[in-house]
């Protein structure tokens, strides 16, 4: 399992490693919203590589990873009806959302809000809505074919029997206590795109788009999670932490 850091390029393992490069980069967080002595403040650079700083009374008290390329984020369409909070951090609430193709339910799942609090009442009312998503890849396994996705261990799910598009709610499904934990799902699909990023700290990461069940999904993942390059064409199967912000602001 690879840290959300790393999948970005930050080599960030411990919280001291954390506060010394939000300190060293707090010149370039941009603020994105206030209510009160709360900030929400937001670094990212031209890789895509980014960092939410959740800031109470002038003190940085939870830091979010993303990825926001400059290209744009694929967008999934979906409902909710209300949030989910986490009990361990007012900032990593999160919403289960139905995933919407034409207005229809083509699949469920949990989605960590990149900034929670200031749609925190805005998420109570059952509303439809484009969502910016990435995921996060814990886990990746890689396939030339079709067959050999078929034919290949699924690390994780046994002898589960999948499509080549598949989209499974792990941690939906789970139970999990925490929003952050709900938010893991495994899904597989064709790799539409592969591309190496470096960010401007001199770290690289992977960024793949991947065909799955609700649409297309771009997922951020640390070099060491591959065997060898990936290439688009082949078929990957993911563990990862979905999150995701709306398109417009509440």
């Amino acid at each position: 399992m690879w840290g959300h850091f790393e999948s970005i390029g930050l080599s960030l393992r411990t919280a001291e490693e954390l506060a010394e490069f939000v300190d060293e980069s707090w010149g370039d967080f941009v603020e994105e919203f206030r209510a009160g002595e709360v900030r929400h403040l937001r670094w990212t650079d031209a890789s895509g590589a980014s960092l939410a700083a959740h800031v109470e009374e002038d003190d940085v008290v939870c830091v979010t990873p993303f990825f926001d390329p400059p290209e744009g984020l694929t967008q999934w369409t979906v409902r909710s009806s209300g949030p989910r909070e986490d009990a361990g951090c007012v900032h990593c609430g999160a919403a289960d959302v139905d995933i919407l193709a034409g207005g229809d339910l083509v699949t469920r799942t949990t989605v960590q809000w990149l900034h929670f609090l200031p749609y925190r009442s805005w998420l109570h009312a059952k509303r439809d809505y484009s969502l910016s998503v990435a995921a996060f890849a814990e886990q990746v396994s890689i396939f030339p074919d079709e067959d050999s996705f078929h034919r290949g261990p699924k690390p994780g799910l046994g002898n589960l029997a999948l499509t080549v598009n598949a989209f499974l709610p792990i941690g939906m499904l789970s139970g999990a206590r925490t929003a952050r934990a709900a938010t893991k799902a495994a899904f597989s699909g064709r790799i539409a795109q592969a591309r190496e990023r470096r960010n401007t700290r001199g770290g690289s990461f992977w960024h793949l788009r991947i065909e799955t069940l609700p649409g297309a999904v771009d997922v951020v993942a640390a070099p060491g999670a591959f065997r060898r390059p990936p290439v688009a064409g082949e078929v990957g199967l993911i563990d990862a932490w979905i999150i995701g912000r709306p398109v417009s602001p509440p």
